[in-house]
């Protein structure tokens, strides 16, 4: 496979979106797509970069760069009819090794309430002619498995995601076998399956119950200590502060005090539970070795806003959008346009969050916004310092369109450790100045923890 750049003003690329209606284009894996014309068929691997335009390809015509490559690439980015995986995680089944797996692997509490998290969009299976094994392959949002199981409940498999090794199944190959490779274990009739699949489950409730009362009553105890447990931010912003209701929640401060951070902290979270999450960053803070594969660089409001349009207009869904952040585009544009169009400037902010709004309602989904706090000075016939604790959301009535605001405060901050608390601005659960969570940033990344 090469780096390519292709140029939407070259020969080559007009010849081909000009008669796209000829390329027939079939996704086979993430990143690998069968392209026919007319009699002509080639397999074709096409991956994105964090350069712009520029991809890492590969056909079987023997070019990296041909009339296959870019009518993938324009239907892909242009038409938006399927998504590219980025080069540095991109991973073919083929190239992956199947480890061996146990029924018991895929029967643990823990397992099982993952695997419920996911659904596969497809799945296609095979016995084999002698009736001991079964292949199963499938393929969801994100990432493709293959399993083969035989009847004595072993199974050897494999999963695209970043989540799978060799120690346990991961929740995608987990909710395969719970569908597709545990009936075949347990044998036909169906009857027969289906029984032996509940005393599985049973089996497996029971150990979740009591993994959940071990840990509970380690918590009393740690909490009796003063230990404070490290939270999962995606959990306990939706299922705490949103209690379970997917909606816009703002995070805002002084810059410095650990609004990127929590982000992404968010991020992270969201990918350690396979929920697809977007990334819409206008600050450039994550360095182009970081940035997740549904990762966009958006520098203006106009930019922010024809893209949350084009998300709307297409339908696209995601589990969790994060935009870091929405203050620093709307303070540069309200600092260089003149005062009859700062009313303006404002009203396009606020519209770009009611979209979000409206966004996350209808497709359940959690979506952060940062912003910085309006000017320390405000203008009254005279400049007059505000103080922090009064200083609201940069936007005027933005803040309206947020279900919940939290705002961020800086403790301290050294070379080895800076500590923040995230305290509540305004909240239909929690009263002003609520301290919730305690975050500390050090080498090892960031840590949440509950006050």
């Amino acid at each position: 496979m090469g780096e390519i750049t292709i140029d939407t003003k070259s020969n080559l690329y007009k010849s081909v979106t000009s008669r796209i209606e000829e390329y027939e284009v079939k996704e086979i894996e993430k990143g690998v797509f069968e392209v026919r014309r007319g009699d002509d068929v080639h397999e074709v691997t096409l991956l994105t970069t964090d350069k712009p335009r520029t991809f890492v390809s590969n056909c079987t015509c023997g070019k990296d760069l041909c009339e296959h490559v870019v009518a993938v690439a324009y239907l892909a980015k242009v038409k938006g009819e399927f998504e590219l995986p980025k080069h540095r995680d991109f991973r073919r089944l083929s190239d992956l090794e199947m480890y061996l797996y146990f029924h018991e692997d895929f029967t643990r509490g823990d397992v099982l309430s993952r695997a419920r998290m996911v659904s596969p969009l497809e799945v296609r299976d095979q016995v084999s002619a002698d009736g001991r094994h079964k292949t199963i392959l499938a393929r969801f949002d994100d990432c493709e498995v293959k399993l083969v199981v035989d009847r004595d409940g072993h199974v050897r498999g494999a999963c695209t995601c970043l989540d799978y090794d060799k120690r346990l199944p991961c929740m995608h190959m987990a909710c395969v076998y719970d569908s597709h490779g545990k009936p075949f274990v347990y044998g036909l009739p169906a009857e027969e399956a289906a029984e032996a699949a509940e005393e599985a489950e049973a089996g497996a409730t029971e150990t979740e119950a009591k993994t959940e009362a071990k840990t509970e009553v380690k918590t009393k105890a740690e909490a009796k200590a003063g230990i404070s447990k490290e939270v999962n931010l995606y959990d306990f912003l939706l299922h705490d502060v949103l209690e379970g209701e997917a909606d816009t929640v703002m995070i805002f401060g002084e810059t410095g005090s650990g609004k990127t951070s929590l982000a992404i902290k968010l991020l992270k979270d969201c990918m350690k539970k396979g929920i697809k999450t977007l990334f819409i960053d206008s600050e450039g803070n994550i360095r182009p070795s970081e940035r997740p594969e549904n990762y966009v660089y958006l520098v203006t409001l106009d930019e922010i806003k024809e893209f949350i349009g084009s998300l709307i207009r297409e339908g696209k869904k995601y589990g969790t959008i994060i935009l870091d952040s929405i203050g620093l585009p709307a303070l540069g544009a309200y600092a260089s346009v003149k005062l009859d169009r700062k009313l303006g400037m404002i009203l396009e902010m606020q519209g770009i969050v009611y979209m979000l709004k409206g966004y996350a309602r209808k497709h359940n989904c959690l979506v952060l916004i940062t912003n910085q706090p309006k000017s320390e000075f405000i203008m009254n016939g005279s400049d007059i310092k505000e103080k922090l604790e009064d200083r609201r959301p940069f936007g005027d009535k933005v803040c309206y369109f947020a279900k919940e605001i939290l705002r961020t405060k800086l403790i301290s901050s050294n070379e080895k450790e800076t500590v923040i608390v995230v305290d509540v601005w305004r909240s239909r659960k929690y009263g002003r100045g609520t301290k919730l969570l305690d975050v500390r940033i050090d080498g090892r990344g960031v840590h949440v923890f509950r006050c």
